[in-house]
């Protein structure tokens, strides 16, 4: 028998609420459940499992209707700091004083869907990688299928004697000794062939000034 008022409930370690399944409002909630979410607290008022959602509506909640036992296998829930969390719940249908109740456990995914960045974390992170691309001590070129250079780091241009305006959106035969042209564009249909080896060969590349430099 299921007693939601009970010592087991209570004090289980993990976080579990009853919530009735036509509305979703939490008619109970253990002690664990009280302290991870912000202002739940069923006996002083009403709280609905909708108002933790980071969306406003999830058809994922349908399934706490359902006949049988189920569970939502990934859903965003915020905590008490107001940060999504990827939950797994665990649903078990009961009956309570005539109405249909879910008791349900939540459990954190830890190898799902982590938590969205905010735009200015992933500024944070673009610039990062940005200076890190910009002050390698090797010359990266980036291409697309074409062989035509999409993107370039200042070493790069800066040891050929090139602006970075002067090398984007050329062909990256462009740097390279014109007799070995060829031997570049096998090279780059090499690496598109099998995107997971990595190559290594020894070129000829000439700089701006006509000079010619040796590569690898």
């Amino acid at each position: 028998m299921h007693l939601v008022n009970n010592i087991i409930f209570e004090d289980s370690p993990e976080i579990k609420l009853i919530v009735e399944c036509d509305n979703y409002k939490i008619i109970s909630a253990n002690k664990a459940a009280r302290k991870y979410f912000r202002s739940l607290n069923p006996e002083k008022r009403e709280n609905y499992l909708t108002d933790f959602l980071t969306e406003k509506k999830s058809r994922k909640l349908q399934k706490l209707s359902s006949k049988k036992s189920s569970a939502i296998s990934s859903i965003l829930l915020k905590n008490k700091k107001g940060k999504p969390v990827d939950f797994r719940i665990e649903v078990v249908r009961i009956k309570l004083k005539n109405k249909n109740v879910a008791e349900c456990t939540l459990k954190k995914n830890t190898k799902t869907r982590r938590t969205p960045k905010t735009a200015d974390d992933l500024k944070v992170i673009q610039a990062k990688l940005k200076s890190i691309f910009d002050n390698n001590p090797l010359m990266i070129f980036i291409l697309d299928k074409n062989g035509i250079i999409k993107e370039v780091n200042s070493l790069g241009a800066k040891e050929l004697g090139y602006e970075l305006r002067e090398l984007i959106d050329q062909p990256v035969t462009k740097v390279f000794y014109k007799e070995d042209w060829q031997t570049v564009k096998n090279q780059i249909s090499e690496c598109l062939n099998n995107p997971t080896k990595t190559f290594n060969w020894e070129i000829r590349k000439v700089r701006k000034s006509g000079d010619t430099i040796w590569v690898r």
